[in-house]
């Protein structure tokens, strides 16, 4: 437990459950949580006005465990409103999100608090996709994504991966979600369907690196119910162009600068490009070299003191 600016008492973690109708799974889900060896987090769950047994066996943990603390929405608010509510009631340092469905490792977030060093945003490790009866079906390794801001929203714009979305569900540091929440959540636009949830992770991506742990396991289930399904590339590409039009020039130095052609055919593919990115380009390029020059004169300088 750490205290706030304010000297209260608050978890280290927290964890948001939005759920609704997840009788089948969610008592597999608090298990693996309520078993992780790192205790110091708080749980939140909100149900969206569930029709089947979920009040009833959340409830029954709300009485076990003081970590707990659960919402029953009076009516369905939609997937959206229900994981920003989830995370408006976080009080802890970190923060992530928990499908009802899937389960953890017990070691899962003392290796993600472990990744957490300077500049990192995101802690994650690997995917281990489980189906109904808990059994593997198949197993992925994320990449590292803690270059600097332009190769790494690269990295992750151009990784070609229909389980990538998943990063969504690794370890934030809530303060920067937090500063940064309206532009965070509006990105979904009111959608929560398919390739909606790799743009939450691009914006993300602009505020911080990703570590990645391969070691601490993330159990997603793969069941006929579940609203994960497989998004064709061009599908997740129209939908996370809307995000990263704002960045569009960054992707453009970055394929520009590390396509491996010759300087001759680099030219010429420049040259089908809009005039008004390739000003914007030079100008980027420009002040870069500008500051480097600053920087190199005010070394200089101090160096003769």
């Amino acid at each position: 437990m750490t205290k706030n600016e304010k000297g209260i008492v608050t978890p280290t973690v927290s964890i948001g459950m939005p759920v609704y109708n997840g009788a089948e799974y969610i008592r597999k889900a608090i298990d693996s949580l309520l078993s992780q060896t790192f205790n110091d987090f708080e749980l939140i769950i909100s149900d969206n006005a569930s029709s089947d047994s979920t009040e009833y066996i959340c409830q029954e943990y709300v009485k076990n465990d003081s970590r707990i603390r659960y919402f029953r929405q009076p009516e369905n608010m939609g997937g959206e409103w229900n994981f920003r509510f989830v995370f408006e009631e976080a009080k802890g340092t970190y923060f992530m999100w928990a499908a009802a469905d899937d389960m953890w490792a017990p070691d899962w977030i003392k290796r993600l608090l472990d990744n957490f060093s300077e500049g990192v945003c995101i802690s994650f490790g690997k995917i281990v996709v489980i189906g109904v009866d808990d059994q593997i079906l198949t197993q992925y390794h994320p990449m590292q994504l803690n270059s600097n801001k332009l190769v790494r929203l690269a990295q992750f714009f151009l990784w070609n991966s229909a389980w990538k979305a998943n990063l969504f569900y690794g370890l934030y540091k809530r303060s920067i979600l937090t500063e940064n929440k309206t532009e965070f959540f509006s990105v979904w636009n009111n959608r929560w369907v398919g390739a909606d949830d790799n743009r939450p992770i691009f914006l993300a991506l602009q505020f911080g690196r990703l570590e990645n742990d391969s070691t601490a396991c993330y159990f997603k289930r793969d069941h006929p119910d579940s609203a994960a399904y497989q998004v064709s590339s061009s599908s997740f590409y129209m939908k996370l162009l809307h995000t990263a039009f704002p960045y569009k020039t960054i992707l453009l130095h970055c394929w520009f600068l590390c396509i491996p052609s010759k300087w001759d055919v680099k030219i010429m593919l420049l040259a089908t490009l809009p005039i008004d990115i390739i000003r914007v380009m030079a100008t980027t390029y420009k002040n870069a070299f500008s500051h480097l020059l600053r920087k190199n004169r005010l070394l200089r300088r101090k160096s003769r003191y």
